[in-house]
C-alpha cells in the first residue's frame, strides 16, 4: 500500500523547506538543539501557536497508518507504539512524528485529490516531484528539524556521529550531510551565533 500523497500546487524546493524548519527551531529556542525532542515539541509547544492543536495517542488496532495528521481540527494521530517508540528515542518513530508536523506546518490548507495505490493512481500525479508532493515536502521537513543544516554539514564525514547525536535514523542523516554540502544550501548550514552578553 502506497502512502497517501497528495499534490501541493506551493511548490517548495529544499532549501524553502529547510528554511522553514530552521525559523520553527529558532521561535521554539531550539536553533542550536541537536537532540530535538519531538514528543515535547507534539505535546506541549505546538499549541502555543495552534491553541487547537491535539496530539492523539491511539491503540495500533484503532490506526491503519503508523500516523496522520488532519486539518479541521488540527490534529497528529499516532499509533501507541510509535509514541511508546518515540518517547524512548527511537529514531524512526522520531521521524515519523517529525513527518506529520511537518504535513500540520506546511500543509494546513491542502485540498485535493489523493491515492493509495500504483492501481488507483491519479494521472495527475504521473510527474509529480519533491516540489509537488506533500509526502516528500514532509520528509524534507522532518530530516531539517531533526539534522538541521548547520550540524549536517559539519558532521558531513561523520554521518553515524550525526545519527547518533540528533536521534535521526542513520539513513536520514546521510541525506543531510548529502544535502548539505549543495551551494543553495550555504545560508541554512551556518551556524546560529546569538549575541550572549
Amino acid at each position: 500500500m502506497r502512502s497517501i500523497d497528495r499534490s501541493n500546487p506551493e511548490k517548495q524546493n529544499e532549501l524553502d523547506i529547510a528554511l522553514r524548519a530552521v525559523r520553527f527551531r529558532e521561535h521554539l529556542g531550539i536553533a542550536e538543539t541537536l537532540y530535538v525532542d519531538i514528543v515535547e515539541i507534539l505535546e506541549f509547544r505546538v499549541r502555543e501557536f495552534i491553541p487547537e492543536f491535539k496530539l492523539m495517542v491511539r491503540r495500533d488496532i484503532e490506526l491503519d497508518k503508523t500516523a496522520i495528521t488532519t486539518e479541521n481540527p488540527p490534529r497528529i494521530y499516532v499509533r501507541e507504539t510509535i509514541y511508546d517508540a518515540a518517547c524512548e528515542g527511537d529514531s524512526e518513530s522520531r521521524r515519523i512524528l517529525a513527518h506529520e508536523l511537518g504535513h500540520l506546518l506546511l500543509h494546513h490548507k491542502i485540498d485535493g485529490p489523493k491515492h493509495k495505490s500504483l492501481e488507483s493512481y491519479q494521472p495527475e500525479f504521473s510527474g509529480m516531484t519533491s516540489l509537488d508532493s506533500s509526502e516528500d515536502q514532509a520528509d524534507i521537513y522532518a530530516r531539517n528539524l531533526l539534522v538541521p543544516p548547520f550540524l549536517a554539514f559539519q558532521y558531513r564525514h561523520d554521518t553515524s556521529s550525526l545519527s547518533r547525536i540528533t536521534g535521526a535514523p542513520l539513513r536520514i542523516a546521510n541525506a543531510a550531510a548529502t544535502i548539505s554540502r549543495r551551494q543553495e544550501m550555504l545560508r541554512v548550514r551556518q551556524p546560529v551565533h546569538r549575541d550572549k552578553r
